[in-house]
């Protein structure tokens, strides 16, 4: 009886053995053996990575007699895939994932490349217009040469102004895209918000600069000391510890996102005074070059404009921390901003716009970003980023 019950059992395990066989044979497209050797996963000619032109794929695995199929929306691939025959080309961020199978063989294990692949279009015309922000102005000009570049019949006009400037026109539908340094709300209400669709391009710092003389005798300022300096308390350097000279507040027009920036993380929100030379434009080289002759100037400026430039004028640290992305990113340094283009939601969006907007948040123009003095981000500690 004893051995009956044995045999049962015996024979039930080896039907659930074969039912699981039959069942792999049927979703994996092989017989599974006991001692069956796997294939070699498959490989690829070109590797995962960020590549900013199209790229061709060519997949392949050592196994002789393998055959190779694959995926190119990011499922896992079984032998009802696609079969490789021939190399592909990638023009866009696209996730390929393969596997290599053969009879009588375990499948290779899955084989994954992730391709960023960002390509600016060639097939663009018209007439795309930007304005605002002088901070995000050298960001949106090169990317918009680019864009030139690839199409010929492709027309593209950035200007400057202030955040003020480019929100009024995007909400007036006079440009295609608004650039600002602040959000929309603290230059338009409510009512105008409504219209736009916000896009986050990149992450920008505002210095605070004064002329060489200044910069020779002191390095770094206090909050504390900056307020009295920008409410008229303070009218000469030598009150915090810098030379016998009065003090040149160089202040930004009221439609300055960057002067909107400093006031609420520089100087804590307070009401700033005009200053003694006060810029009817937002203009950064105009004020950098202010600066940089007036004796005992003192005037903020973006990273993108302090960066590269040829201008002599001196760069002070607040509390003791620089102004520089890795201080910002750690949230030592705590003047910056988010850099912002806006659209009209009330109208079309043109093809070139869409494009345009779409590239300048790739991974391929991250490189680009930090070159020119903004900050990515994507490198954003939890500290900064709860901050906003």
């Amino acid at each position: 009886m004893k051995n009956e019950i044995r045999t049962k059992k015996v024979n039930k395990l080896v039907s659930i053995v074969i039912a699981i066989m039959m069942v792999a044979t049927v979703f994996f497209g092989m017989s599974i053996s006991a001692n069956a050797a796997q294939v070699v996963k498959v490989t690829s000619s070109v590797k995962a990575g960020n590549y900013s032109k199209v790229i061709t794929v060519d997949l392949r695995t050592p196994t002789n007699g393998a055959k190779i199929y694959y995926t190119t929306n990011g499922k896992t691939p079984t032998t009802s895939s696609t079969k490789y025959t021939v190399a592909f080309k990638v023009s866009k961020v696209t996730t390929v994932k393969a596997i290599a199978a053969k009879s009588g063989m375990v499948n290779s294990a899955v084989a994954t490349f992730v391709y960023n692949v960002n390509v600016i279009p060639t097939n663009l015309s018209g007439t795309v217009n930007m304005s605002g922000a002088s901070a995000l102005y050298p960001l949106g000009k090169n990317i918009a040469d680019k864009f030139k570049a690839a199409n010929p019949n492709l027309s593209f006009n950035v200007t400057a102004g202030g955040s003020g400037t480019g929100l009024n026109n995007i909400r007036d539908n006079t440009v295609d895209i608004g650039m600002s340094d602040v959000p929309a709300s603290d230059k338009l209400p409510a009512s105008d918000v409504a219209k736009l669709l916000e896009h986050k391009v990149g992450v920008v710092g505002v210095a605070t600069i004064v002329h060489p003389a200044v910069r020779a005798a002191i390095s770094n300022i206090t909050t504390a000391n900056l307020k009295k300096i920008f409410d008229g308390t303070y009218t000469n350097w030598n009150q915090v510890g810098g030379p016998n000279q009065t003090i040149v507040v160089v202040n930004r027009p009221s439609s300055s996102g960057t002067r909107v920036l400093y006031r609420q993380y520089a100087l804590g929100g307070q009401a700033d005074i005009s200053g003694d030379t006060s810029l009817t434009t937002d203009d950064s080289n105009s004020l950098a070059k202010t600066v940089s002759v007036t004796k005992g100037a003192i005037g903020y400026l973006a990273l993108s404009y302090v960066q590269g430039t040829s201008l002599s004028f001196g760069v002070l640290s607040i509390d003791g921390n620089a102004p520089t992305y890795s201080n910002i990113y750690t949230y030592k340094y705590k003047v910056w901003g988010y850099e912002r283009m806006y659209t009209n939601k009330t109208v079309t969006m043109k093809a070139a716009v869409k494009a345009y907007l779409d590239y300048i948040v790739t991974v391929n123009v991250a490189p680009t970003l930090e070159a020119l003095g903004y900050g990515a981000i994507s490198k954003l500690g939890t500290a900064a980023k709860n901050s906003r």
